[in-house]
């Protein structure tokens, strides 16, 4: 039998390029989980790499506009921050990332990000009020119906310049002839994306809390406002 030395084994791992370091180490780059899943509204998920040796994203100058990483290498396994921006597109998005070590194990984590469900009810700036009814959508524009659309921040110097004498930000409509008739939504924790629980429904009948309520857009001064009434089932939404 050939004896096998010392010698020999450090000429062959010399050889093969290793010679002590993190290249002599055994596969030791994981994650937590290998599939993560974005709502389409974007938002950010962290995932946990387990390394003892430095790692990086590989491919970084690939990585799509819609996404971001963070960090995109580090020294010793860490917490990595996903961030998907919405999705404007009509379809889902997939991406892989593979993240390597300095010994070149590799993990592979599947990136994938639903479709946004309310993308056609924010592509339109038209101000109106809708009623969503399965797939029956009934629509009131300010124009077709004797109602003026308010907002109010809530800010009023003076408290008597305050709708309902409330600071909470409010956004809703009032008949223009008498004012007898109106919906005011006062939004909990104020203009901002989100859902806002706790906010209320003011009418000529009483005011209510509402079962949810979500701000899914702002821009240019306009909010897109998706709610439920209590105990109902019919999806209201209001762009002003």
């Amino acid at each position: 039998m050939k004896k096998i030395t010392f010698l020999t084994i450090i000429a062959a791992l010399t050889l093969a390029g290793c010679v002590g370091g993190d290249c002599c180490m055994p596969g030791v780059i994981s994650v937590d989980r290998t599939t993560i899943t974005f709502i389409g509204v974007g938002e950010s998920k962290k995932v946990n790499i387990e390394c003892p040796i430095s790692w990086m994203v590989v491919d970084q100058n690939k990585l799509p506009d819609w996404f971001a990483i963070d960090p995109l290498n580090f020294t010793v396994g860490t917490e990595v921050t996903f961030t998907a921006q919405e999705n404007n597109d009509s379809k889902p998005r997939n991406f892989t990332v593979t993240f390597r070590a300095s010994n070149g194990d590799k993990v592979i984590v599947k990136l994938v990000q639903d479709v946004d469900p309310h993308l056609a009810f924010k592509s339109r700036e038209t101000p109106r009020w809708e009623w969503v009814n399965g797939s029956t959508v009934r629509e009131e524009k300010n124009a077709d119906y004797p109602y003026i659309f308010i907002t109010d921040d809530g800010f009023a110097k003076r408290s008597g310049d305050r709708l309902f004498s409330s600071t909470s930000c409010k956004a809703g409509r009032i008949t223009s002839t008498d004012g007898s008739a109106f919906e005011i939504i006062e939004i909990n924790g104020g203009f901002s994306i989100g859902e806002h629980p706790g906010s209320m429904l003011r009418t000529e009948s009483g005011t209510t809390e509402l079962d949810f309520l979500e701000i899914v857009k702002i821009q240019n001064g306009k909010l897109w406002i998706i709610f439920f009434e209590k105990n109902s089932s019919i999806e209201r939404r209001m762009v002003q």
